[in-house]
């Protein structure tokens, strides 16, 4: 059974959906099946892994939701071990179709069912906002990762998201979630408030990388690559294989990193 992980973080602007692309392409590179899903209205990481979602184009995301959809029809592979599940701008119109259902909270774990067994990590890229879709991809996920600004607003953020896990796992959501770890994003050395940010986050949560912050990272936009591929010695690039040699090597499993 694959591992679900949703990179989520209700701040929007953090390196959450770049993140999810170059981690998950870097695992795909260790020999592990890798399925990205899309979960955002905008598409970024469709637009990203060079997938154009553009009124009825590609709508798998929305389909599937719909039951309109079996989720094997709605992989595209991007590269070797490397797939997607892309999303659709009419994703922001259904949601609200949902919240008269019984098992709202539990309609992307039902819709993945059949993929699940097919893969060793499924990453599902969230929206940049706590909503009904991000509650679904904490209810189907083993775990959370958090990507998070070094700046004190986004890291205020970390909070409030994890309050929600807790509210998950104690209303019997998901009694499984559990927090990955935070991802400490944008990071600028040379600035002190960075800095500062950066040794709170460290005493209370579970920093697992650093990225700092480098206008390299978009560049692969327009080629559909994400940064790993194609100028893997960028030190951002090393950054990254810190992140995804931690997963890896499995050392989350063992209890909540709080």
């Amino acid at each position: 059974m694959g591992i679900y992980i949703a990179v989520a973080n209700q701040k929007g602007g953090v390196t959450k959906t770049t993140s999810t692309y170059n981690i998950a392409a870097l695992l795909s590179r260790k020999n592990k099946k890798v399925l990205m899903v899309d979960l955002d209205a905008q598409c970024s990481l469709s637009i990203s892994a060079g997938i154009e979602a553009d009124g009825e184009n590609n709508n798998d995301m929305a389909a599937l939701l719909q039951d309109k959809k079996n989720a094997t029809d709605c992989v595209h592979q991007i590269k070797n071990n490397l797939d997607i599940i892309p999303s659709n701008p009419l994703l922001s119109g259904i949601e609200e179709k949902f919240s008269s259902s019984k098992s709202k909270e539990s309609i992307l774990k039902q819709a993945l069912q059949s993929v699940t067994d097919k893969y060793d990590y499924i990453f599902i890229d969230c929206p940049p906002q706590l909503s009904l879709f991000t509650i679904n991809a904490l209810v189907v996920s083993q775990y959370v990762l958090i990507p998070c600004a070094t700046t004190y607003l986004s890291y205020r953020g970390i909070e409030l998201l994890i309050n929600t896990v807790t509210d998950i796992t104690e209303l019997g959501l998901n009694k499984d979630l559990k927090v990955m770890g935070v991802i400490a994003t944008l990071y600028e050395k040379q600035i002190k408030d960075h800095r500062e940010v950066l040794d709170v986050m460290r005493e209370k949560y579970n920093v697992i990388g650093t990225l700092r912050k480098s206008a390299e990272a978009n560049k692969g936009i327009y080629s559909g690559l994400p940064l790993v591929f194609y100028n893997q010695h960028h030190p951002l690039s090393y950054d990254y294989q810190k992140i995804s040699n931690y997963i890896l090597k499995g050392d989350f499993k063992n209890g909540n990193q709080r």
